[in-house]
């Protein structure tokens, strides 16, 4: 075994608890100093770890002008609960990952009461999948280490809904500016995108077309504004927002607006006259006539 455990008891055998035998003795110290024993167990004095031969057991045996020694493998001791995992994210995939003390096993269950277990990895980090996720629901997780101790609860209620649609966007571009909804028409290229506050941690970012695009966060405006200019024509325009731990969210349903630049083009040739169809005067007329 690995001699870990959370059991501080050591049982002893081979000696004898016979009134006429030699009393026996232990030592936790690779034999400098030695506690009379008694039954046929003792118990480690704390926590810790007690190398390979640092436990001894001995009886005097009248057989013999030395002492009988028994000598033990290395045992750590360790009653000491790990602290409770951290369930970081639950993703619209139903994977749920999170942080725990390392190499511990952590046992995480689910509303309809079925669990998933996992071994935490060497740099503290778990994740498992469970399809059928209910958003909303609770989920708990609690971590047992090595030596059997089991950690507090853990819990975390479910949140995988997307984030509140974007109520609009700012044109600050003249001659129309101010606030325009989603299937308009802006000059502007940076346009800004609407969004409600993000929660104390958030962090929102905006996505042009299904792709993210570098953007600023005004939270004096609510807006999350691009800082590359969109180019000529039809945009979905949406956003997401990413917790303290750096897990993002899905993306909003998106605010639709056409950027559209250009000024109506010149014709090629003028006018050669104008169609009047109001009686008396009916016919074409040339440019300066009434």
């Amino acid at each position: 075994t690995d001699g870990i455990t959370s059991n501080g008891t050591i049982n002893v055998t081979g000696i004898s608890n016979s009134p006429s035998s030699s009393p026996w003795e232990y030592s936790t110290d690779g034999g400098t100093t030695w506690t009379p024993g008694s039954g046929t167990s003792f118990t480690l004095p704390s926590d810790g770890t007690y190398a390979a031969d640092q436990i001894q057991v001995r009886q005097s045996n009248p057989a013999f002008t030395s002492d009988s020694i028994t000598k033990f493998g290395n045992v750590v001791l360790d009653n000491s609960a790990p602290d409770a995992p951290v369930i970081l994210n639950v993703s619209a995939a139903d994977v749920v990952t999170g942080t725990a003390e390392k190499n511990s096993v952590v046992t995480v269950k689910f509303a309809d009461n079925t669990t998933e277990i996992v071994t935490v990895s060497s740099t503290g980090t778990w994740s498992v999948t469970h399809l059928g996720i209910v958003n909303g629901s609770t989920i708990t997780a609690t971590a047992t280490d090595t030596a059997g101790n089991v950690s507090p609860e853990a819990s975390k209620v479910v949140d995988t809904s997307a984030p509140a649609t974007p109520t609009g966007y700012v044109d600050n571009v003249a001659p129309e500016e101010g606030t325009f909804a989603t299937g308009t028409s802006t000059n502007d290229t940076t346009p800004g995108l609407i969004i409600p506050t993000p929660a104390a941690g958030e962090t929102p970012k905006l996505y042009v077309d299904g792709t993210e695009v570098p953007a600023t966060y005004d939270p004096v405006t609510g807006t999350l504004t691009p800082t590359t200019p969109l180019t000529e024509g039809q945009h979905d325009l949406s956003y997401t927002l990413t917790d303290s731990n750096g897990f993002e969210g899905i993306p909003s349903a998106p605010l639709s607006l056409t950027v559209d630049t250009q000024a109506p083009t010149t014709p090629a040739t003028a006018p050669t006259g104008y169609v009047d169809n109001v009686a008396p005067e009916e016919g074409t007329f040339a440019s300066g006539t009434s």
